[in-house]
């Protein structure tokens, strides 16, 4: 797969799985959970769902073990989970926006390192081939 198909194909897989992602943040913040751990809870999800499929679908490794990919995609997500959280709360707390629109403005903050970091680190692909 070219770069230019396996960029489209892993920004659609987290496009589609974003609304599970923002719908579980909204759910238990409705439920009274704090934004912070709501925000949490559907970042998790979120990483769990778009490894499977990306590994199937736009990587075409399903020879990567689930629990090394798993590790792999956990450390990589990981880091730009500390990234959108950091986001998150500067965009809440200091500029005082809905913690959804937060939630958005940190998932494009994030989208382009965690492209990198899948393709070279999870997934052992050149994301520019």
């Amino acid at each position: 797969m070219n770069i230019v198909l396996r960029a489209v194909s892993y920004t659609g897989v987290n496009a589609a799985v974003l609304p599970f992602n923002l719908a579980t943040a909204w759910i238990l913040s409705a439920l009274g959970v704090h934004y912070l751990l709501a925000t949490a809870a559907g970042f998790i999800l979120h990483v769990v769902v778009i490894f499977f499929v990306n590994r199937r679908w736009t990587f075409d490794r399903e020879d990567l073990m689930t629990s090394e990919g798993l590790v792999r995609t956990a450390i990589i997500h990981g880091l730009s989970f500390c990234v959108a959280m950091g986001t998150v709360a500067v965009c809440v707390e200091y500029y005082e926006l809905q913690f959804m629109w937060a939630r958005v403005i940190a998932v494009a903050v994030c989208g382009m390192w965690d492209y990198m970091g899948d393709s070279f680190f999870t997934f052992r692909r050149n994301p520019f081939r």
